[in-house]
C-alpha cells in the first residue's frame, strides 16, 4: 500500500445489531471494522467505516456490501 489510506463508508444502518453484523462479515474476510453511531434528523444511525485504499474498497464490494464509498 502506498499510505493513501482513506477512510471507506461500508454501510449505514438504524439499528446497532445490524451495523455489528456488518462488521463481523467484513471480520471474516479479514478488515477490522468499528460500527460509530452516529445522529441523523434526531434518529440514531449506526455507520461501518473502514480505512484503505482502492483494492481495499474493492474487497469490501465484492463482499457484498455493493454501496461501500470512499467519504470525503
Amino acid at each position: 500500500a502506498s499510505g493513501s489510506a482513506r477512510p471507506i463508508q461500508v454501510a449505514s444502518f438504524s439499528k446497532e445489531d445490524n451495523a455489528r453484523r456488518a462488521a463481523e462479515a467484513l471480520a471474516k474476510i479479514g478488515i477490522t471494522a468499528t460500527p460509530q453511531k452516529s445522529e441523523s434528523n434526531g434518529k440514531a444511525v449506526w455507520g461501518v467505516v473502514v480505512r484503505g485504499d482502492e483494492a481495499m474498497l474493492k474487497k469490501i464490494k465484492d463482499a457484498g456490501f455493493a454501496d461501500a464509498y470512499f467519504l470525503k
